[in-house]
């Protein structure tokens, strides 16, 4: 059970550092009679079960008629069983115990998923178990099942990583299965006959084929009688033989270099090699050495060179296997202004460093660190749960059998230089993809038509060429560079794990500081995390201010970088993040890389002086960043049209975005002094730190930091507005992308405990019938989405359409009239699916923690959100057990009457369906003038 109260008695006394290392989880492996290769995780510590089958088969089996099968087979078997004929009974009966399902198809295997509470799980495995032994696929769905994998298509549409990666696809070898469009959509669907479906499933749907694993409190045994009973009349074929070629590129006399035109105001430069793996990698994990070197951001790294030299902002690289056929390594640089202008170097410096790993040693140490790590990973973290794992485990098991299993993610057997040294000269241009990713070429102006091409699927222009001559030839014979080197050892490696326990308090209480301390004694780790907010009334006095902030906290996060990264590496997690009340810090990781890491920031958070060349990319980031705001998802959009409606102040990115563009270097110095001069500091930590310790780190960082304290009437408060009482209030704006968006925000009431609970099991019962109407029945759109939410001081209840085929308006319609008869619904609900309901709620409430970090960070919340009400959940608890189906009716009812309903609804319109004459800047005003707020 989740425990939250903020004193607890001293019940561990905790001497080895090596006690809580015995396992608690167990694991059985076996294979049925059909075939069907089993994994069991029993584990009394699992919050909830879980389980994952994984089919060896996925889109590059698609006939090349029909792209999209293997997808649009995933999408089919979900509807219904001769056992379950009801259509969408699975997913109802999980989401009423506190679970979900999905699904996806991968290039060379299906993966099928469900979590549930302990339990639902025998009968959430008996209808898990139909899909594959006796799935309806009831043709007469096909039509909306081809459009819902349509619909998901257009949501990728202008995604600018899927329009890349279609890209890459299309241009390898012709012919190649890899080649081929894998999600699908209504133009390589339709036609699709009911026979071609099932001879698919035939041919690979298999139990020789697949492999399941499931996750449980449940014991060994249970769980094995369990999976022997209902997966046993799993039907056992031989799989249809399916391989492909690793050969995916012709070498050329030159390189292949491709400019791509994106959607969004990115400057990209994509390096891709494709690159056969060892078989064995599983087991050496040589692959992961090329992430550890070329995606370094330490000393001597291709990404801090890049940046002293003011090409790049960013960089991301690694080897993976992209099927069980062949595999790819890839280097992604984020291009600044200057770098777009001079990609050659940027390009010659990323294949220096290639030259520099060839010309050098094997790098043993950082294989021993990355082995060292995944053994102190495995012992002290929290081991994953839910679908996460079962998914990997699965996987796992259907590709490398069973003998390993129990290690799949941290298994480091033995060093292959031999390996590493054949993926090495697997890298050559030759036998690359180049692309170069910009809005602009100066040198290749878009009027130039006839170099221009279109790839067919999401109409990606790119211009291609095969790069010959002295540009080649230049690249062929790269000098040494001698910034260039080999990542050093890592600093941050956790030394010590001893533990410390006591129990918490709050332990300062004084001007300009508020602590908690909570140590841990419940996962007994050498772990440490703090959670710790800055506060300063300048944060967010302007658009210019907050501006100015996030470019602050950019450019402090730019100069942690290189030391950041190896701290990182070695298993610390931090995020420095600007927010409206000032700069929020999060921190865990083992104790004493914990400490040492934030007195290192510390010393950082007082520079106030930037280079010139890091204050022009930083900025040119950020720019960036907030330029491409408007073509995100539209769900995102209206998530931010939400935000500006319901705060008293709250800054648009394109008002940060005018503010930013007249920054300047000296803004950004000037304003971090005004920030210090008046502060308050918020925090907890949470585990392995004795408290004296902590009040240590925390009035030292305060002191160094020479601010004012903060008075209590100087806090900034943020008003919330309150929403009129049976008037609707509706705001309209018109999308630059191709997807609509519907979002409909009711304000619950006044958030007390018991308006909480109800407001929760009544999202809870109302979000399947939501669902399977809107996405399932209409099939309006692929993101279909209904919760409920707290900002303080009120409850919500949200609904959320988004579509690339209806227009907002019409969305609204359709989802208005299905509202208004769900108080009706809710009260002819069988009692026995309430209290199904309530079961799911209460089993989530009492889910333990599943690290330091996240009882940190709740505690964080409970302290300075919540009141310092840390008997929450308890009071939640009693509260769930005495409500009743009536009373939760009662404010279901009330909160969407027309009479006495309290909402706004936000219409998205894609660019297809703009409205003529709207300015949604002007509509915002309109609305926010008639605005009252709480208190």
């Amino acid at each position: 059970m989740r425990t939250k109260s903020v004193l607890f008695l001293l019940i561990f006394s905790l001497t080895s550092s090596l006690l809580w290392a015995k396992p608690s989880r167990q694991y059985r492996k076996f294979k049925l009679k059909n075939g069907l290769k089993v994994v069991l995780v029993s584990d009394a510590r699992l919050r909830i079960s879980s389980a994952s089958m994984s089919v060896k088969i996925g889109s590059l089996a698609d006939p090349p008629q029909r792209m999209g099968l293997a997808h649009f087979l995933e999408h089919m078997l979900f509807l219904a069983t001769k056992k379950y004929p009801r259509l969408n009974s699975y997913g109802e009966f999980l989401k009423a115990r506190g679970g979900y399902s999905n699904a996806y198809t991968a290039t060379d295997h299906t993966n099928y998923h469900f979590q549930v509470n302990h339990e639902g799980l025998p009968e959430a495995l008996d209808r898990f178990a139909q899909f594959f032994i006796s799935p309806l696929l009831d043709y007469k769905y096909a039509k909306r099942e081809v459009a819902a994998v349509h619909s998901e298509h257009q949501k990728n549409i202008p995604n600018d990583t899927w329009r890349l990666m279609q890209l890459q696809r299309s241009l390898l070898k012709k012919g190649h299965p890899a080649t081929k469009f894998h999600t699908g959509c209504n133009r390589t669907l339709a036609g699709t006959k009911e026979e071609e479906l099932r001879a698919f499933f035939q041919a690979y749907y298999t139990a020789p084929n697949m492999a399941l694993c499931v996750m449980s409190s449940r014991s060994l045994e249970e769980l094995e009688h369990l999976v022997r009973r209902i997966f046993s009349p799993l039907p056992s074929r031989p799989p249809k033989p399916f391989h492909v070629s690793a050969d995916l590129l012709d070498p050329v006399e030159g390189y292949r270099f491709i400019r791509v035109l994106p959607v969004k105001r990115i400057r990209q430069l994509h390096l891709y090699f494709p690159v056969q793996l060892p078989a064995d990698d599983y087991l050496t994990k040589t692959s992961r050495l090329f992430g550890m070197t070329i995606g370094d951001e330490g000393k001597g790294s291709l990404l801090s060179l890049l940046k002293r030299l003011g090409l790049a902002s960013s960089l991301s690289a690694g080897a993976s296997r992209d099927s069980r056929f062949y595999g790819g390594l890839r280097i992604t640089v984020g291009l600044t202004q200057k770098g777009l202008k001079e990609y050659n170097t940027v390009l010659r410096l990323c294949l220096a460093y290639l030259e520099m790993l060839k010309n050098s040693p094997f790098p043993l140490h950082i294989w021993k660190e990355m082995k060292t790590l995944a053994e102190i990973s495995h012992r002290y973290s929290p081991p994953p749960e839910g679908t996460e794992a079962a998914i990997g485990i699965a996987n796992f098991a259907n590709e490398y059998g069973l003998k390993y299993v129990e290690k799949w993610d941290h298994l480091f057997l033995r060093p292959d230089p031999r390996s590493y040294r054949h993926i090495l000269q697997q890298l050559q241009i030759e036998r690359a993809l180049i692309f170069l990713v910009a809005k602009t070429f100066p040198d290749l102006p878009r009027d130039k038509k006839e170099r221009w091409k279109e790839e067919p699927w999401y109409g990606t222009q790119y211009a291609d060429e095969v790069v010959k001559g002295k540009d080649y030839l230049a690249l062929k014979h790269l000098p040494k560079v001698p910034q260039l080197h080999l990542p050093l050892p890592n600093p941050f490696l956790p030394r010590r794990f001893d533990l410390i326990v006591e129990r918490p308090i709050l332990i300062l209480q004084q001007k300009g500081i508020r602590l908690w301390y909570a140590p841990d004694y419940e996962f007994k780790r050498p772990k440490l995390a703090l959670a710790l907010q800055m506060i300063s009334p300048t944060a967010y006095a302007s658009a210019r201010d907050f501006a100015l902030l996030r470019l602050y906290v950019a450019l402090l996060l730019d100069s942690l970088n290189e030391y950041a990264y190896p701290a990182q590496m070695a298993g610390l997690s931090y995020r420095l993040q600007a927010n409206r009340k000032g700069v929020f810090l999060q921190l865990s990781g083992y104790s004493d890389s914990v400490v040492r890491f934030f007195t290192m920031l510390v010393k950082f958070l007082k520079k106030k002086e930037f280079h010139p060349q890091d204050f022009a990319r930083i900025k040119e980031r950020l720019v960036q960043l907030l330029e491409n705001a408007p073509y995100q998802q539209a769900y995102l959009v209206s998530r931010e049209s939400a935000r500006k409606f319901f705060y008293k102040t709250y800054y648009l990115p394109e008002e940060i975005l005018q503010a930013l563009r007249s920054c300047e270097r000296k803004d950004v110095q000037d304003f971090a002094n005004r920030f210090f001069q008046k502060l308050h500091i918020q925090a907890i930590g949470v585990g392995n730190i004795t408290a004296p310790h902590l009040k240590s780190l925390i009035v030292s960082c305060f002191n160094s930091l020479k601010a004012t304290p903060l008075s209590a009437k100087e806090l900034p408060v943020f008003s919330r507005t309150v929403l009129p009482e049976g008037k609707d209030l509706i705001y309209r704006q018109n999308l630059l992308t191709n997807n609509s968006c519907l979002r409909i925000d009711y304000q619950v009431g006044k958030a007390d405990l018991k308006t909480q609970v109800a407001a929760e099991l009544f999202a809870r019962a109302i979000r399947s019938p939501f669902y399977t109407q809107m996405r399932t029945r209409q099939m309006l759109g692929y993101i279909v989405w209904s919760g409920t939410y707290f900002a303080k001081p009120f409850q919500y209840q949200v609904f959320l359409i988004q579509s690339g085929t209806h227009s907002a308006d019409d969305l609204f319609q359709r989802a208005d009239a299905f509202l208004a008869a769900l108080p009706k619904l809710f009260a002819k609900m069988p009692p026995k699916m309430f209290e199904a309901i309530r079961r799911g709620y209460r089993e989530d409430l009492r889910k333990p923690f599943h690290s330091v970090a996240e009882k940190a960070f709740w505690w964080y919340n409970v302290a300075f959100e919540r009141g310092e009400d840390f008997e929450l959940i308890q009071k939640k608890l009693q509260i769930l057990q005495n409500i009743t189906q009536d009373e939760v009716a009662s404010l279901l009812s009330k909160t969407l009457a027309p009479k006495t309903r309290r909402r706004i609804v936000f219409l998205h319109n894609a660019k297809q369906f703009a409205t003529k004459g709207i300015d949604g800047k002007q509509e915002m005003e309109k609305l926010c003038q008639e605005r009252r707020f709480s208190p």
